[in-house]
């Protein structure tokens, strides 16, 4: 623990070194994956102008607590406006939206099986940027492939808040 403790520190020291856009972010998710609503929390980087890596655990809320467990990794590009300008006087647009490609994958607790989706998300609604140091995501919507069961299955991603250090 205090290892994977000391990576995460590492990581995120480096990254301000490089002067790249770094959040916390807290959202909701529902999908097939999972049986229940979850909640997931991570960070965000912008590494590029237009492209943003974000990943996050996650735990599923109900119908118990930590039921599933997991993570997830996504690639986001925003399609009003770049996430951040290389010159930080130069501020975006205060609106965005977004979509992203990613994997959502973990343990099921009851059944003692993984499960794991590929997922293509659309969030319409996207207020802020790392130029005003917060985010609010809302309305994501998606579809996901979940390859061990082979199903597909719509995402739903109601309210994500991000905020920049």
């Amino acid at each position: 623990m205090k290892r994977t403790i000391g990576v995460v520190l590492i990581i995120l020291i480096n990254l301000s070194l490089f002067a790249l856009p770094v959040a916390l972010s807290f959202e909701t998710w529902n999908s097939k994956a999972i049986a229940g609503p979850a909640a997931s929390a991570g960070v965000s980087v912008g590494v590029l102008p237009n492209l943003e890596l974000q990943g996050a655990f996650l735990a599923e809320l109900t119908p118990r607590i930590g039921n599933r467990i997991g993570a997830f990794g996504a690639l986001t590009i925003g399609l009003v406006n770049p996430h951040h300008y290389r010159d930080p006087a130069r501020a975006p647009l205060y609106y965005n939206a977004l979509v992203g490609v990613g994997y959502l994958g973990g343990w099921n607790m009851a059944e003692g099986k993984p499960f794991g989706e590929i997922f293509v998300r659309l969030t319409p609604l996207s207020l802020g940027s790392s130029y005003y140091r917060t985010r609010e995501r809302t309305f994501g919507i998606g579809v996901g492939f979940d390859h061990y069961t082979h199903r597909w299955s719509f995402i739903v991603n109601m309210f994500a808040f991000d905020r920049y250090l």
